[in-house]
């Protein structure tokens, strides 16, 4: 197929799935999105989405366990689940990568 011979599905967002989100980066970021996307073959949507999926969610789980009041107690469990959950997510990510680092 031809690039210019596209099915009607190309280029049609599933928004069952997908919502649009239109925000400013700074032009450094931008330009190193989309060399890094570039090279990985993919586009800088999907870059986007794959690489704040995971934090996203962390981070909206961590949020939403915080009272309206918190007190030093729940600010102290707090940073005991990020400690922990930042350490499977670096280990999780370690292990995608082929292991640890040398």
């Amino acid at each position: 197929m031809r690039c210019y011979e596209r099915p009607d599905t190309v280029g049609v967002m599933n928004t069952s799935k997908l919502a649009r989100a239109t925000f400013v980066i700074d032009r450094d970021t931008h330009d190193q999105l989309k060399m890094i996307s570039r090279r990985m073959g993919v586009s800088r949507s999907e870059f986007v989405r794959d690489v704040l999926a995971e934090p996203v969610a962390m981070m909206a789980g961590w949020m939403e366990a915080v009272p309206d009041q918190p007190t030093e107690a729940d600010a102290s469990q707090l940073l005991l689940t990020l400690r922990s959950d930042l350490g499977e997510f670096v280990d999780r990510k370690l292990d995608e990568i082929g292991g640890p680092l040398p």
